[in-house]
């Protein structure tokens, strides 16, 4: 009844192998990756293979404190030195391959060195007196063995010195009052530690609020501290002082240099395709009081420039729309780089004005890009693959135009082991998306605000299946906008599927009419919807820390056309033009929590829960719309499509559908060597319908036991990273399956299953 592959290694599975043996070569691999540099080691040297570090205090942040150490141990891989072992593997006396290979590839022994130790117990010291701790001990306690040696860090903290008060002072008066209206975001408070670390950022805060209110030659040296005792030992008077103008003439009436606000003069932006020297045409157009110089051709409308352009002439200069500018040319998708520069064109007295000029590097106007994808689940093996037409800038106003052609065939095999006929697909997607908010009426403060992008999709799709031949033809209308740099916004409005079916085996249609997960979903019907999709992502690239991502969809069709059937009377409530339509509102989430451990390694965590209700002249979710469950995206012990609803399970279907989905998902992620990443994961889950059906008894979704048809999978993974494009290989193992009849549905204890079955998935990408 369930489907079983066995790992074959040299023509032998492994589940004829003793799995004594098993285990004794995973214990010979440990040893030999933790003991066999020793043997390259002098007598005098030891190599250090532990560093622990306590503090008194549970508030102290060890991660941070290790980037002070100087000294770590071998990076570990699942417990294991791995690059410490390949280092191993090379002869120190040839240089020739693969010896040199493996020096690359793998890491050289780090030996004990107690000059490293001290002054990582210095680092430590020096690290948390700055963050305000006093009376700081750091002891350090070595053991040594014949080849081996261990560090431990004892540290403990007295009481920190608190900030007893704070006051201003400004040798330029006139910023005094702009400075006051942001106190209540200053990281310095008063009954919170005397801390460094927060003296510094204040600087830095304190900076960019000047740059953003027009202070263009404000910066952080203008500003410094004093520290004054009290009465009490462990408390102190704070004064933060801010210096006068450098530069400049005195103001006559406060008799200091004064600190300016400088306004935008004169913008200039110069697309270009080359950077050759030579003679060349200039062409110059003025646009909305900005100038576009053009090197050749008029490769953009100006309009487009100019909407990317924060900095308008007149208005006060602000670092945050700078950086605004650098993000929305970049968002166009024309440039290969973009530079944004400012020069002084008139200083006096009180006014300051800045000339802009905005140099673009255009980027390659036209890409084809080219996938090929192998797939192997649940012995059905197939192939897909496609070619992306790219335009960027097609009308010259950053439109970008993408044309896909895609096609797939796959061998399939069912459930009963029997071989039958081949499924096949073939599509094309048209979409155009423009840097404008097309609307019947003006929203031009939204449009610079938010930058919205109007889009237009047109696809079809043809699907060859064994039982059925199905054509899915789509056209959508809507737009996307960022709310800030965390989150985006996409809308489409109108989203229209046109579903149609040939040819339908006749024995499938009998089972069909006797199922009322698929009840209307093989005729031809159409779908008129709306779309709402909400991302969250707050991650910091180049700052390597943890961040989260969120999805939330909503969607919903058939209100229009229903309201549109009933004010017309073209014919039956539930058709359309003659055709069936569908009534339903779905919706679902999707968060994720990456925990960056290291530069190396990562944990994520996914939770995704949805959940899809027909209504009116609709009893079912269409079928391209209903939830499902498996494959390399999904809980990947399963084959694609071939987990639930609930504990169902059928031998001979391709599509196990629900209206219900939950699930979970954790993952280890390691760098192994060179662009090879491992990963250890577990999936749990499922599908359900809203209610049991006739012939899928416990297949509905009830609070009290849907935790019962939990499935759970756990799995190895292996990644290729060639940076343009990851390779994903993923053997997954069932723990759990609620398929199972009576008895324990926990496989690994049940008679009936063989320890190694696994699931062999592909994928393009992280799985999430």
């Amino acid at each position: 009844m369930h489907s079983k592959n066995s790992i074959l290694l040299n023509n032998f599975h492994l589940h004829n192998i003793p799995k004594g043996y098993i285990y004794a070569i995973v214990v010979y691999l440990f040893v030999l990756s933790s003991c066999g540099p020793a043997r390259y080691l002098s007598e005098d040297e030891k190599l250090f293979v532990k560093s622990k570090i306590s503090v008194d205090k549970r508030k102290t942040d060890i991660i941070t404190l290790k980037k002070y150490e100087r000294i770590s141990p071998n990076k570990k891989v699942l417990g294991m030195r791995f690059h410490l072992f390949l280092f191993s593997l090379a002869n120190p006396e040839k240089e020739k391959f693969p010896h040199n290979w493996f020096r690359k590839i793998g890491e050289a022994p780090v030996l004990y060195d107690s000059v490293l130790v001290s002054k990582s117990r210095d680092n430590f010291a020096s690290y948390l007196a700055d963050r305000g701790y006093n009376k700081v001990n750091v002891e350090s306690n070595v053991k040594t063995t014949k080849s081996k040696a261990k560090a431990r860090y004892n540290i403990s903290l007295g009481e920190p010195t608190i900030i007893n008060s704070i006051r201003y002072a400004f040798e330029d008066t006139s910023i005094q009052k702009l400075i006051y209206s942001d106190t209540i975001n200053s990281f310095l408070k008063i009954g919170k530690p005397f801390d460094k670390v927060m003296f510094q950022a204040e600087r830095e805060r304190i900076e960019t609020f000047m740059k953003n209110n027009g202070y263009y030659r404000f910066t952080r040296e203008y500003i410094y501290f004093e520290v004054y005792p009290t009465a009490h030992p462990l408390k102190v008077k704070v004064s933060l002082n801010i210096k006068q103008n450098l530069t400049g003439p005195f103001d006559p009436v406060l008799k200091v240099r004064k600190h300016r606000q400088h306004y935008i003069n004169n913008v200039t932006i110069t697309p270009s395709i080359t950077n050759f020297e030579g003679i060349r045409k200039i062409d110059t157009v003025l646009y909305k009081e900005q100038s576009i110089v053009y090197m050749s051709e008029r490769i953009i409308k100006p309009a487009t420039l100019v909407r990317a352009n924060n900095m308008l002439p007149g208005s006060l200069y602000s670092l945050k729309n700078v950086d605004r500018t650098y993000n929305d040319l970049g968002s166009l998708g024309l440039f290969r780089y973009v530079n944004v520069d400012f020069e002084e064109s008139r200083v006096s007295g009180n006014e300051a004005l800045l000339d802009c000029k905005i140099d673009l590097s255009m980027r390659k106007r036209q890409s084809y890009s080219f996938e090929v994808n192998v797939t192997n689940s649940s012995n059905d093996l197939g192939i897909r693959g496609g070619v992306v037409y790219n335009n960027y800038n097609i009308f010259r106003g950053g439109e970008h135009l993408q044309i896909g052609l895609t096609g797939a065939i796959e061998s399939l095999e069912n459930r009963l082991k029997q071989v039958i006929e081949p499924m096949r697909e073939a599509g094309v997607t048209t979409k155009l998306e423009t840097p404008k908010f097309i609307l019947p009426f003006k929203a031009d403060n939204f449009q610079r605000k938010y930058k919205p992008r109007t889009e237009l999709s047109l696809s079809y799709n043809y699907q060859n299946q064994p039982k059925y031949i199905r054509t899915i033809a789509n056209a959508s209308f809507g737009y996307n906008w960022r709310g800030n740099i965390y989150n985006r916004h996409t809308l489409h409005p109108l989203d229209f599927y046109l579903v149609k079916l040939p040819r339908v085996d006749s024995a499938y249609i009998d089972s069909i009419y006797k199922d009322t997960r698929l009840e209307n979903s093989f005729e031809n019907h159409t779908i008129l919807g709306s779309k709402y999709s909400f991302e969250f992502n707050n991650q910091q690239l180049k700052r390597g820390i943890s961040f989260v991502y969120i999805r939330y969809n909503l969607e919903s069709a058939g209100f229009l056309l229903n309201l549109i059937n009933k004010r017309s009377g073209w014919g039956e409530d539930s058709l359309f033009f003659g055709v069936q339509y569908f009534q339903y509102i779905k919706t679902d989430i999707d968060f994720r929590n990456y925990n960056i451990i290291t530069p190396r390694d990562r944990i994520v965590y996914r939770i995704f829960a949805g959940v899809g209700i027909p209504y009116g002249n609709s009893r079912s979710l269409p079928f391209e719309k209903k939830y499902w469950s498996g494959g390399p995206y999904g809980i990947r012990a399963w084959g694609e499509r071939t987990l639930g609803p609930g504990p169902y399970f059928d031998a001979g279907s391709f599509n196990q559908l629900g209206d219900i989905k939950l699930e979970a998902n954790i993952e280890y992620r390691f760098k192994v060597i060179w662009k090879l990443e491992g990963a250890l994961f577990m999936d749990a889950g499922n599908i359900w319908l809203l209610e049991d059906a006739p012939e899928l008894p416990r297949s509905g979704f009830k609070f009290n036991q849907f935790y019962k048809d939990i499935a759970v999978g756990t799995g190895i993974g292996i990644r290729l990273d060639l940076s343009f494009v990851l390779l994903r290989t993923d053997f997954g193992f069932k723990l759990r399956d609620p398929s199972i009849e009576g008895g324990n549905k926990w496989t690994f204890r049940s008679p009936e299953r063989d320890f190694w079955d696994f699931t062999f998935q592909f994928g393009i990408g992280y799985p999430f």
